[in-house]
């Protein structure tokens, strides 16, 4: 008997432990709700019961992004686009978080691959533009951010770089 989002996943583990997508559905509750280690958990355990699912590990990935948790959002992007490889929201999300960490050759790499998936699609020529300007610019980490790539559908992005107190935008 259902009487509550919380109740039913709860329930719906209880039920049915092995299963990754009540896991996943739980995991994306509770990071909904504020309850950030344990959904990890249940996140990683989604992952761990299926490991050739996409959708937890973009999920997990997008939650440490959108926390400015770049880091461990990385290889779990790398990971969903070795799953999915044409998945452009992955791209983006993985080339954001490259950026924001300094990883300039690396994201560089990831447009001009997103840029082969993607067509005429500007959204990588412009992440491609923004990786050149800021591996010249010598930009220092933590300076480059790309727009949201899953809130704000064009990433338009701008560079700050230190000591000159200018930013640059695209």
């Amino acid at each position: 008997m259902w009487n509550s989002n919380d109740y039913l996943w709860q329930r719906t583990l209880e039920d049915a432990p092995l299963s990754y997508r009540a896991h996943h559905a739980r995991a994306q509750f509770l990071f909904k709700n504020g309850y950030r280690r344990e959904a990890e958990a249940h996140f990683r355990r989604a992952i761990e019961l299926f490991p050739r699912s996409f959708q937890p590990r973009m999920d997990l990935a997008d939650q440490y992004r959108l926390g400015d948790l770049c880091e461990p959002a990385i290889p779990l992007y790398e990971s969903a686009l070795a799953l999915a490889p044409r998945r452009s929201d992955a791209r983006l999300s993985l080339i954001s978080c490259l950026l924001w960490e300094g990883h300039y050759p690396s994201a560089t790499r990831q447009a001009r691959l997103g840029r082969g998936w993607g067509g005429d699609d500007p959204t990588f020529q412009n992440a491609l533009a923004m990786a050149d300007s800021a591996t010249v610019a010598a930009a220092p980490i933590h300076s480059v951010r790309l727009r949201d790539p899953l809130t704000n559908g064009n990433p338009g992005t701008s560079v700050s770089v230190g000591g000159t107190g200018g930013a640059a935008t695209q």
